[in-house]
């Protein structure tokens, strides 16, 4: 089940200021003047270098890009006619830091990406990213501070938003890897990335300003910011955007010129500029306890600045980080976008391991049946299937095989599957539970026989011993319910006890056994477990046994002791492989995990559903993650 997108408070107050009139502080006008080291130029963008003091890249039509200094001196480092630079300093290129600088050629429609050799006031082209379907009006970059991977995001004519891995942080190396696309706005005139807080401004030049979130593994909705009048306190249209290094964003608007500053807490203070009227680009550096701002003025032809008394902010204490692991391989994609698939199982092929199987349901057609490979081997289109779960051995028709069930919402039944001796899946029949609305389910046996329970979205569990030894068979031999709506459930065969996730409130369990005392909570959110609760399942190794839990709310996974007090043993999320060429996973419904030694994966592998599948951009799949990349984090955590 997705989750409901909930925005943070500081993304409300931001859009609950977008709507008011003026009302923050308004100080005097700021008296600017000329920067020396660029006459003459027409300009069209400047950007504070990164590192230094009162030091800018400019640009001019036709004249290239110019290293500007204090001093007054300028010289050139690019010819072109250059404009919407943006930078990141500190990447690591081939074993070399450098500043990182993007522009847009206007000649060619091109976004350049350089390499700033501060030492040697030095410039160098690295690539060049082309759209083919529409030029960019406006680009800017994100560093994510998570992994260090450089994206660039370019806004184009349409009002599409691009998003392109453009250096890989763990390599070192530059990369050109499309990782997803987005209705943005029409006419946009600038974009800004807040890095620590991944924060997407894009500048819609008659309206305002909209706050998207940068990283990959998200949802593009937008939030109101700044708005124009009579939305909001925004005199006219919208000019420039930047952002300072405390995270504040400035944004530059029109008729006169208006520079207004906003925090987590909304818009704190506007600064009119002295005398201007025809601002047209801004760039922000922070100097002292202070700022100084530079802008291009189409009424001088001059490029201008002007110091602000500001301290910075004193910095909130940084997150802890939260340990990352990478996917190496991943499933074909489902058929269509939406929300289809949501959970696997992995069939162990005790003769032949490298011919195991990963079975996902496709809520909207079937069953998907993958190689370990990830490549669709079969497609079982039966109805709008929601779980699945597996018993190894047990007898079929006459023949000991496994047992497959998964829950179908067409149906509102509990659909029976069997694998055959040439890794083939069929279709045995279904069980009808009477229930209104059947969702989560999982199997066990045990010396009383098969089990399969099964939820509702009400709450109720059903268990049902069931057969397919002649025609398919289930007898309802227990009923319970959790206080509200369940889905993903675990059983750890060896210990009798089923692990019952309910969504918006924790973990329940209870044992196996028809005659087994009511469910009890082990573990609620807090945090770090955040609703809604998803996938689980038991990693049953030598003397390993835990339970893998997927944290949907915060696009994270935990894996707990399955010992008193149920210890956290590990918490992590997983990021995008682009060695591999595999993406992060986000917003995760179903997950299945296995012990036993598989090609590639000596300790198992970990199967869990991507709700969000980027690089490129492609209807929902499965991610497989060696175990040993979990154990490394359990073992670290375990005395």
């Amino acid at each position: 089940m997705k989750s409901l997108a909930v925005l943070s408070l500081a993304a409300l107050s931001l859009a609950a200021l977008a709507q008011a009139g003026p009302g923050a502080d308004t100080p005097p006008p700021l008296a600017t003047a000329p920067l020396h080291g660029a006459p003459g130029l027409k300009g069209e963008d400047i950007l504070a270098v990164p590192g230094r003091v009162d030091t800018w890249l400019v640009t001019g039509a036709n004249e290239g890009l110019i290293l500007v200094e204090g001093n007054g001196s300028g010289r050139t480092l690019a010819r072109g006619n250059f404009e919407a630079l943006d930078a990141r300093d500190r990447i690591v290129i081939d074993g070399e830091a450098v500043t990182l600088v993007s522009a847009i050629d206007k000649n060619s429609g091109a976004i350049v990406l350089f390499a700033l050799d501060q030492a040697a006031d030095s410039l160098r082209e690295l690539s060049r990213v082309e759209s083919a379907s529409a030029l960019p009006e406006t680009q800017c970059l994100y560093r994510d501070p998570r992994d260090g991977h450089v994206s660039l995001f370019a806004v184009d004519a349409r009002g599409m938003v691009w998003q392109r891995i453009i250096h890989d942080g763990g390599a070192g190396a530059l990369v050109d890897i499309a990782v997803r696309g987005f209705v943005g706005v029409p006419d946009a005139q600038a974009c800004a990335v807040d890095d620590s807080a991944g924060a997407l401004y894009i500048a819609e030049e008659s309206l305002g300003v909209w706050r998207y979130r940068a990283e990959a593994e998200t949802d593009a909705t937008r939030e109101p910011v700044a708005l124009a009048a009579p939305h909001g306190s925004l005199g006219g249209e919208v000019l420039d955007l930047a952002i300072v290094d405390s995270g504040e964003l400035w944004v530059m608007s029109a008729a006169p010129a208006l520079l207004q500053r906003y925090t987590a807490d909304g818009l704190v203070a506007s600064h009119a500029l002295d005398g201007i009227e025809g601002a047209k680009t801004l760039s922000l550096a922070r100097r002292g306890d202070g700022l100084m701002l530079a802008f291009f003025d189409e009424d001088s032809d001059s490029y201008r600045h002007a110091a602000l008394a500001l301290p910075a902010p004193v910095s909130a204490a940084p997150a802890a980080a939260v340990a990352r692991v990478l996917p190496g391989a991943e499933t074909a994609a489902v058929a269509r976008f939406g929300d289809a698939a949501d959970d696997p199982v992995i069939w162990v092929d005790p003769r032949n391991p490298g011919r195991s199987l990963i079975i996902g349901t496709d809520k909207r057609e079937g069953l998907k049946v993958y190689n370990l490979d990830g490549r669709l081997r079969q497609s079982l289109d039966i109805g709008r299937l929601n779980n699945v779960d597996l018993i190894a051995d047990t007898t079929v028709n006459g023949r000991r095989q496994p047992l497959l069930a998964a829950s179908n919402r067409t149906f509102n039944s509990i659909a029976l599957f069997t694998i055959d001796a040439r890794a083939r899946v069929h279709h045995l029949g279904d069980i009808d539970t009477g229930l209104g609305e059947v969702y989560g389910l999982c199997m066990t046996q045990s010396g009383s026989g098969d089990y399969v329970f099964v939820n509702d979205t009400d709450g109720r569990y059903q268990q049902y011993r069931v057969t397919a030894s002649d025609g398919v068979r289930g007898e309802r031999v227990r009923e319970f319910a959790l206080p509200s709506q369940p889905e993903g459930c675990a059983v750890d065969p060896l210990a009798g006890v089923i692990y019952m996730g309910e969504e918006r409130a924790g973990i329940w369990r209870a044992g196996v056994e028809p005659d087994a005392g009511p469910p009890r909570k082990i573990l609620g959110v807090d945090g770090v477990l955040v609703a809604d609760v998803e996938g689980m399942d038991v990693y049953a190794g030598a003397g390993r046994n835990y339970l893998v839990v997927s944290s949907q709310g915060n696009d994270s996974y935990l894996v707990y002791g399955l010992s008193p007090g149920y210890p956290r043993l590990a918490h992590f999320t997983i990021g995008a492989n682009l060695a591999a060429g595999v993406d992060g996973v986000s917003e995760t419904d179903g997950l299945a995990v296995t012990s036993a030694a598989l090609p590639g994966y000596p300790e198992g592998v970990l199967v869990v559903q991507d709700g969000r599948n980027r690089m490129p951009e492609e209807p929902q799949n499965f991610k497989l993650v060696d175990w040993r990349q979990v154990q490394r984090l359990i073992d670290r955590a375990t005395p």
